[in-house]
């Protein structure tokens, strides 16, 4: 026989007699540890305490004075504006 002759020969018994397909490894599986946050705990005081709620009342009242001191001002100044030009134009 010749070489190459033989060499095809030998190659395709190589070629017919190769196993299947290799059985993949298997990894072991890392367990994940799962974070479990703490539940909130029902709160059973008032939501916002004294403190902050005094200060958010004295807050309110100091605008709503603010705001009357702006009104009875501007209704005082229309007053005079208008008293001056009942003068002006006698």
């Amino acid at each position: 026989m010749r070489p190459r002759l033989w060499l095809l020969l030998a190659a395709q018994l190589t070629v017919d007699f190769l196993p299947t397909t290799a059985q993949p490894t298997k990894k072991s599986t890392l367990k994940k540890r799962v974070c479990r946050l703490p539940r909130p705990e029902t709160q059973k005081g008032p939501l916002c305490s004294p403190i902050t709620l005094g200060l958010l009342v004295a807050g309110v009242l100091v605008l709503l004075v603010s705001l009357g001191v702006a009104i009875h001002l501007c209704c005082r100044r229309r007053r005079a504006r208008l008293r001056f030009m009942k003068q002006f134009y006698k």
